[in-house]
Formats: C-alpha cells, structure tokens, sequence
C-alpha cells in the first residue's frame, strides 16, 4: 500500500513526502524526548541559582562573623540572663528611678507603675513619674535617665514651673524600661 503510493508520485512528490517523514520524526523526537530533557535541565538551573543565591547569603553572614561577634559582645549587657517575675522587675525600676532622684537631688512626689507591654523580642515597663526640684537638677535627673545601661528612657514629660519660685519646676514624666528577651537576643 505505501510502495502503491510511493510509486504513483512524482520526484519532486517523493522529495516533499521524504521531507515530511524526516520533518514529522523530528518533531515527534521533540515532543517525547528533548522536550521533556530540557523541561527537566531548566528546572535543575533555577534550582542550582538558587542554592547559589543561599550559599553567597550564608557566605557574606560568614565574612561579618567577626563584627557580628564584635556587636554582640557590645549589645550582650543589654539582654537577660533569665526571665524575671514582672513585680520583681517593676520594683528593680522603680528602685533605679529613685537612685537617679536622689543623684540629682530631685524630689519624686509620685511614682506608678503603668501597664506592661510584652513582646515576642522585648518587654517595656513604664512608670509614670511626678518630681520636682531646681530646673538645674531635674534636667539633670532627665540626663541621667536617658544615659543609663539599663535601656531607660523618657517617652514623655511636661514641666512647668513652680508657682513663687525662679527656678524650680514640677515635671511629670513617664519613663519606660525595655527588657530583651533571653531567648531572642
């Protein structure tokens, strides 16, 4: 049946019959073959850049070990050793906020406690603070808040001045403590 065919052709008819079985192995070799190979290749090499782009990461972290260990030394007086009960931390605040007053001759009139905030990293404890003294001294008092290793810090303040008086001023302030957690330093 196929030579039936072949010979009812022209030459120029077998050529183009020729060329199109060579055209269609071709093809079918393609489809079934090297498509899949190259299909397979192309998902090798992303996943090949990949891991290229993961070990040059992990390369730079291991070329700034030295500073990441510099840094960490700086940093590590700021984390706890453990986690403390939170009145247990409330009362050593309070007691650093006192030390401060009494440092810088400052009169604390009121101090509270205010609500915790606890993070996944970090805690914050705020107290709300009512002084009062000679400007001098309770901006002195501010300094040192602000200067302690403690991570003290004044969020807020109002201060006016002492009614009679030159220069002493009440101030109300809230100072806030923050707390590193020991297990995400």
């Amino acid at each position: 049946m196929l030579q039936g065919f072949l010979n009812k052709l022209s030459s120029k008819g077998k050529l183009f019959f020729y060329l199109m079985v060579v055209v269609l192995t071709i093809a079918i070799i393609d489809r079934l073959f090297i498509g899949p190979v190259n299909n397979h290749i192309n998902k090798l090499s992303n996943e090949i850049e990949q891991q290229k782009n993961i070990v040059n990461q992990d390369y730079d972290l291991l070329s700034r070990k030295d500073e990441i260990e510099r840094k960490m030394k700086t940093f590590k007086q700021y984390f706890t050793k453990a986690v403390e009960d939170e009145d247990v931390v409330t009362a050593g605040f309070l007691e650093k906020v006192e030390s401060l007053a009494t440092q810088s001759q400052v009169n604390l009139v009121k101090s509270n406690p205010s609500d915790s905030k606890k993070e996944e990293n970090y805690s914050q404890y705020s107290v709300n603070l009512d002084c009062m003294g000679d400007l001098k001294n309770v901006v002195e008092f501010m300094h040192l808040i602000n200067s302690t290793d403690e991570l003290l810090k004044i969020s807020q303040f109002n201060m006016t001045p002492k009614r009679g008086s030159k220069t002493e001023v009440n101030a109300s302030m809230t100072v806030t403590k923050l707390i590193v957690n020991p297990n995400n330093p």
